[in-house]
């Protein structure tokens, strides 16, 4: 469960970046929903946290990372659908992507 979401942002970065290169509407919607799931996910492990642990989990190095790349990607998923412009989704995958790798890597949620 711990490397669902990174698996879908690592896939809508590639998404994206072939988006970003050859313009194909499919790979740039195929993108976005990849984007979404892994939000989507990620949005029920902070949830399945935050019961275990009885607050927010955003103590710590961990905690903060997790929290940042998912604001992001809820963020940049706002701004994509308002604007329907996907050029600077690459960008923002591939920014979210070192912090969620370090996040899972320390130890992303408790087993």
């Amino acid at each position: 469960m711990n490397i669902a979401p990174l698996l879908l942002y690592a896939a809508a970065a590639v998404g994206y970046a072939w988006h970003f290169g050859r313009r194909s509407i499919r790979a740039g919607r195929a993108a976005t929903t990849m984007l979404a799931a892994a939000a989507l996910v990620h949005t029920f492990i902070i949830g399945m946290q935050t019961t275990e642990v009885g607050h927010l989990p955003v103590v710590g190095t961990t905690g903060a990372l997790s929290i940042f790349v998912w604001l992001s990607s809820i963020a940049y998923l706002y701004t994509e659908t308002t604007s329907n412009e996907r050029s600077m989704g690459v960008f923002i995958c591939r920014s979210g992507l070192s912090p969620s790798w370090q996040a899972m890597s320390c130890g992303w949620t408790r087993s």
